[in-house]
């Protein structure tokens, strides 16, 4: 017989003595002993057998005499291997590399299993148990999205661990971006551009979509007067960001600038607007016809006088009550006389 996984004897006998359980030999030392309390009737002796010899061999069981015996029950596994492996599962890199939970690359993983035989196969799982594939060696997990893995590994003797899970969220693709409503090349300043931005991310998700104008935030669909930029050159500038924290960015730069038609047209909707109360609004209006008719006739000294009184007067915080209106009439101003000058 081998002993090979047995752990213990149960002896079954009566009456009162010791045997000994000796190995390839009757003469052998005995490896173990079972003693034979004195009792009436049949007895269940439990011995652990901590020194059973290796090996295949013979058992030979030799008594003081006094012992009747009526079975000797082997505990234990045996050859037979029937506990299963244990197993675990580690990742590459360990912890996700992007936000979120998120992996913003490939994964590797990599299962790992012990077992009082030998472990056989090791196998993991992206379909719910419904197919298994061979993780003997690391496996390289690419898809995108949010996945649960499973795993498991089996010893020679057929015994199957219990399935670990693992969830991996992958993210590789920054998001999608597209911006409209605003184009490139010059913008009157009387005008406004309403820029429309969206973003899409497939696996992750959008976490954020900003856009500004320098160090105006600027909202999508909603309409911006240019009157509120600065002349010259402006870059909007729309950044999309996924949960993962992929970052998308795209620009656009167009330039502000200003005419006599433009000051006429932003005169005429703050007046509207009550920002320059009607009696500031024809003195003005006035100032401007004055500068829009030397200026046509050549005389860009007079032109330039009358702006500079339009200014004065815009700079009047009783005649134009809107700090912000103010400021960009005689910043318009100013930009004429230097057309003018120049």
């Amino acid at each position: 017989m081998n002993l090979a996984g047995i752990t213990s004897v149960k002896t079954a006998a009566s009456g009162a003595g010791t045997l000994s359980l000796r190995w390839n030999s009757p003469d052998a030392t005995p490896f173990a002993t079972v003693a034979i309390p004195a009792g009436s009737g049949w007895q269940t002796v439990t011995t652990e057998l901590k020194n059973a010899p290796t090996g295949t061999g013979k058992l030979y069981v030799t008594s003081t005499g006094g012992v009747e015996v009526d079975a000797f029950t082997f505990v234990g596994d045996g050859a037979a291997d029937k506990t299963p492996p244990t197993v675990t599962a580690t990742l590459n890199p360990a912890q996700p590399n992007g936000e979120n939970g998120w992996y913003k690359g490939n994964v590797t993983l990599t299962v790992a299993a012990t077992d009082n035989g030998t472990v056989s196969s090791r196998q993991y799982s992206v379909n719910d148990g419904a197919t298994w594939s061979n993780a003997n060696n690391p496996v390289t997990l690419s898809t995108e999205g949010s996945t649960e893995v499973r795993y498991r590994a089996t010893d020679s003797g057929g015994n199957v661990s219990q399935i670990g899970t693992v969830t991996v969220k992958i993210d590789k693709t920054a998001p999608a971006l597209t911006v409209d409503g605003v184009e490139g090349g010059e913008h009157g300043d009387s005008a406004s551009i309403t820029p429309v931005f969206t973003a899409t991310d497939a696996a992750s998700g959008v976490a954020s979509v900003t856009g500004a104008i320098g160090g105006l935030q600027v909202k999508s669909g909603e309409a911006l007067p240019l009157w509120k930029l600065p002349l010259g050159e402006n870059t909007l500038t729309v950044t999309a960001k996924d949960k993962a924290g992929h970052i998308t960015e795209k620009s656009v730069t167009f330039t502000v600038t200003t005419s006599f038609d433009d000051v006429e047209a932003l005169l005429t909707a703050f007046r509207s607007a009550g920002t320059v109360a009607g009696d500031t609004g024809n003195v003005l209006g006035a100032q401007l016809d004055q500068a829009v008719k030397e200026a046509g006739k050549g005389k860009k000294d007079d032109a330039i006088k009358a702006l500079e009184r339009f200014a004065g007067f815009a700079g009047d915080a009783k005649r134009v009550t809107d700090k912000a209106a103010s400021d960009a009439l005689i910043r318009d101003a100013q930009a004429l006389i230097e057309q003018l000058r120049g």
